[in-house]
């Protein structure tokens, strides 16, 4: 294994998905001067607001009709935990544009989003967040949920990176798509008799350990399952990522 850093890409982008069209911006805001002691400044022309925390810069927009494509409600058959997933997504009826700005370091950005986007996500009106870098869909209250652990000092991992099971006639693959948001290659894991939440738990405990460390694994590391037994990694070209991944066979 290797240290590097972080890549330099300086953005973070996702989106909120509504019921309608009611926009709480006002108490969002309030939420936000009270737990930042930032200033905000919003356009009430354009329904948005802006503001720094310290080398960031936070933007929301919120639009009054529906995303412009399909790739939010797509994204939903990754999203093995939320049944009916799709036909949810497809009724929303307005949305809202969360950016971050000046990300130099993706690990902390990915905090920082999270963080406010659990303010804007909870309210009743809210459906899913839809992170396209990732390409995932999570459903909004359990994404304001499982962004709590973050007071603890834990990372909720599956809200930054999509880890995707894909059940075969003799092997079961769990692959990820997000760790190149952090300059890291994906992750292919493949085995032939394991159940994919066992594989699921790996992928997620190391790609935690992958940003935790800032490392880059390399051919012939070696790696505890939760089972305790040895892998070994092999990095060449992905198989369901058109790019380079880190794989294992468990």
């Amino acid at each position: 294994m290797k240290e590097n850093d972080v890549r330099t890409s300086n953005s973070i982008m996702g989106y909120l998905l509504l019921k309608d069209g009611s926009f709480h911006i006002i108490e969002m805001i309030a939420t936000l001067i009270r737990r930042y002691n930032v200033d905000i400044k919003f356009d009430e022309e354009t329904n948005a607001f802006t503001f720094k925390f310290g080398e960031y810069i936070v933007g929301a927009s919120f639009v009054n009709s529906p995303m412009g494509n399909d790739d939010a409600k797509e994204a939903c058959k990754y999203n093995f935990l939320w049944q009916n997933a799709e036909e949810i997504v497809s009724n929303h009826k307005a949305h809202v544009l969360l950016t971050i700005l000046n990300c130099h370091n993706k690990l902390e950005g990915y905090k920082l989003f999270t963080n406010i986007m659990s303010v804007l996500a909870n309210f009743d009106n809210t459906i899913a967040v839809y992170m396209p870098a990732q390409n995932m869909t999570l459903n909004a209250k359990t994404y304001v949920e499982d962004a709590r652990v973050l007071v603890t000092g834990k990372n909720p991992i599956h809200l930054w990176i999509c880890i995707c099971p894909v059940e075969l006639e003799d092997a079961t693959i769990v692959y990820t798509y997000g760790l190149n948001e952090f300059g890291k290659n994906e992750i292919e894991v493949r085995s032939t008799d394991k159940h994919y939440m066992e594989m699921f738990d790996f992928v997620y405990n190391l790609c935690d350990y992958i940003l935790t460390q800032n490392v880059s694994i390399e051919s012939g590391d070696n790696f505890k399952t939760v089972n305790g037994e040895t892998v070994s990694a092999i990095v060449n070209n992905g198989v369901y990522i058109d790019r380079v991944s880190t794989k294992f066979n468990m």
